[in-house]
This record gives C-alpha cells, sequence and structure tokens, in this order.
C-alpha cells in the first residue's frame, strides 16, 4: 500500500431490520473505533419498528453515515444494497444486533496491510442478549497467520463455528472482490453460499489474527439458528455447490470434506425430523437422500457410515424409521456413558490432587 493510501477508506456496511433494542448498541461501537476514516452505511431494510427512525437521528448527528431505506429483502437484499453504495477500499460487514471491539476495523485493517493480503479474519466471542452497552477493552492481536485459499476454505469448512466461522462478519475484504460479496437473496445461511468463493479468489492472501473482538449476540428469540426447519435445505444446498466448486477447480481436499459434510448432513438431518416427528419434512428430506444416495454410494470420499445409512434408505418408511429410532437410542446410551466415564476420571484426579 502506497503512501497517500496509508490510511484507506474502510466502508462499513450494516443491515437493519426490526432491531430497536440493539441498534444503540451496534452504531456507538463502530462510532468509537479508533480507525476513523469510515464510511458507515446504513441499510434499513423496511423495518416496521423504530428502528428506521433511529438510523436517520444517527446520520444527523455524525457525518460519516449514510443511510438508505429499503423495502424488506432479507439480509442479502440489505447487504447487496448497501455494496452497491461502498466508496470504500475495504469492507466490512457488522449485523446490527452485534457489535464490535473499539480496535475491530484497526486490527482487520493492520492485518492486511501488513500480510498484503485481501481477507483479513478474526474470530467472535458471544454476547449474552441483553442489549446493554459494551465495555469492551482495546485487543491487540497476538498471533497473524498467513493463509492460501485451500487453507483458509477447509477451515471455514471443518469448524464452521467460531473463531474461523463462514459468516460475513469478522472479516475485512477488499474492494476487488466486491464482485464475489453478491448474497443469494431469498436464502437462509447465505455466508455459505459466499465466503468459500471469496476465500478462493483471494487467492494465497488470507490473513487471520487472533483479537477475536466481533462480538456475536446469540439467544434473540428470532435467529434463525434456534430451530431446525425446513430452513436447513438452504444449507444443504450450499453444501452441494461446494462440492461441485471443489471438483471442478480441482481441490480434492475441499472436495472431500464438502462431501462429507453435504452427505453427513442429509442423513443427519433427516433422522433428526424423523425423530422429531416432524413427518412432512422427515419425507421430504427422505425423497432428497433417496435423489443423492447413488453419488454418495460411489463417491471415494463419502464416510462408511454414511454410505450405510443411505443404503437404509431403500428399507421401507416403516423400517427405516425403526432402525434410526433405535439408532438414536444407542447413540444416547454411549454418551451417557462417555461422561460417566469423564467424571469418573475427574473424580480421580481431584482424589489425586487432593491426597
Amino acid at each position: 500500500m502506497n503512501k497517500d493510501n496509508f490510511y484507506p477508506l474502510v466502508s462499513v456496511i450494516v443491515p437493519v431490520y426490526n432491531v430497536e433494542g440493539y441498534l444503540e448498541r451496534c452504531f456507538s461501537s463502530i462510532l468509537n473505533q479508533t480507525y476513523n476514516n469510515l464510511e458507515i452505511i446504513l441499510v434499513d431494510d423496511g423495518s416496521t419498528d423504530s428502528s428506521g427512525d433511529l438510523c436517520d437521528t444517527l446520520q444527523a448527528c455524525d457525518d460519516r453515515i449514510r443511510v438508505i431505506h429499503s423495502e424488506n429483502r432479507g439480509l442479502s437484499g440489505a447487504r447487496n444494497l448497501g455494496l452497491k453504495h461502498i466508496h470504500g477500499e475495504w469492507i466490512v460487514y457488522v449485523d446490527s444486533d452485534d457489535y464490535i471491539g473499539p480496535n475491530h476495523i484497526f486490527n482487520l485493517l493492520s492485518a492486511v496491510v501488513g500480510a498484503q493480503a485481501k481477507v483479513g479474519v478474526t474470530g467472535a466471542f458471544l454476547s449474552i442478549d441483553d442489549g446493554r452497552p459494551s465495555k469492551d477493552t482495546l485487543k491487540i492481536p497476538s498471533m497473524y497467520s498467513l493463509l492460501t485459499a485451500e487453507e483458509a476454505m477447509y477451515i471455514a469448512l471443518k469448524s464452521p463455528r467460531l473463531p474461523f466461522a463462514e459468516h460475513a462478519w469478522g472479516k475485512i475484504y477488499h474492494v476487488s472482490l466486491a464482485p464475489f460479496l453478491i448474497y443469494p437473496e431469498g436464502k437462509y445461511y447465505e455466508d455459505q453460499f459466499v465466503t468459500y468463493r471469496v476465500f478462493y479468489e483471494a487467492g494465497n492472501a488470507i490473513v487471520y489474527e487472533d483479537a477475536n473482538d466481533y462480538y456475536y449476540t446469540v439467544d434473540r428469540t428470532t435467529s434463525i439458528c434456534k430451530t431446525k426447519d425446513v430452513k436447513i435445505l438452504d444449507s444443504l444446498d450450499a453444501r452441494k455447490e461446494i462440492v461441485a466448486f471443489a471438483h471442478a477447480q480441482n481441490l480434492p481436499r475441499i472436495e472431500e470434506l464438502a462431501d462429507q459434510l453435504y452427505y453427513g448432513s442429509l442423513i443427519g438431518d433427516t433422522a433428526t425430523f424423523i425423530l422429531e416427528n416432524q413427518s412432512d419434512l422427515a419425507h421430504q428430506m427422505l425423497q432428497r437422500v433417496i435423489q443423492e444416495r447413488r453419488k454418495a454410494l460411489i463417491s471415494p470420499y463419502t464416510l462408511p457410515t454414511t454410505k450405510i445409512a443411505m443404503l437404509l434408505s431403500f428399507l421401507p418408511w416403516k423400517l427405516y424409521r425403526q432402525i434410526l429410532l433405535a439408532s438414536e437410542k444407542n447413540g444416547k446410551r454411549q454418551e451417557r456413558l462417555r461422561l460417566e466415564e469423564q467424571l469418573r476420571l475427574e473424580e480421580l484426579e481431584e482424589i489425586e490432587r487432593s491426597s
């Protein structure tokens, strides 16, 4: 980065929809960043509470803020709309019910500038759903890792939760990657359709820093993570896309992992719906299993246990269901025995420490 761009403009995109109880905390955390050269784009996605009015109030208080009011298009649509209005060299996403530490943008920007990377990644802490203002101290990264696209894709798939999650947030993107930051509208788990491709396009220029100063709000009553229902089909579609993409790009390590995740999730989610007596969804998932089982059975990557479960789908529905129920009961028994053994070992260790 040359001297003229030492303090590049960072575009912060914040989708907003009916989060009036969280906006003040989120906006305060962005406005109080130690890095000041920001443009903050608030996309009011057709809010029906006071969120849109609060966005306008904040815009009047800080000339770095721009508000875009839109009809409701969902999280993906709001992000895509915000992306059309950026002027920055770098892009950061913050969800409006979350918040960031005061050094968040500085840490990410320093990482990508120092490593000459196109994507910077950090982890997150889970924030209790109380809506209170944050009281966070400055966090400074203690570790940096420069990753290739394949390494980043593998880590994100292998450990889809924190710290190296597939989410749009917790990252900084160079503007050259904007064409690949288009999120599919009308889809849940929209990040899963996008992040792997962004990593791929970033090539060998992805850096991870461990400040982990993004605060992800959990236990919101409207969270899509609350229940497992028909939305899970979108996640399966995303996983299937990754399998095809990895095969086309000759990435066997990614294809193997994505294959195992896709077919394993397909079987696991089918079993969940059966065991929870969600008959309509269970039958819908079973039909998908039947459609996919041939590919799963001939794939060199599919796990043996998954192949066995695929073979069981040839059985009549009632028998298939009975086997899954028995398997679930046995699984719970094995888990209980494992926990009992773990507790026993912990008790022995405590006795040894005391003696």
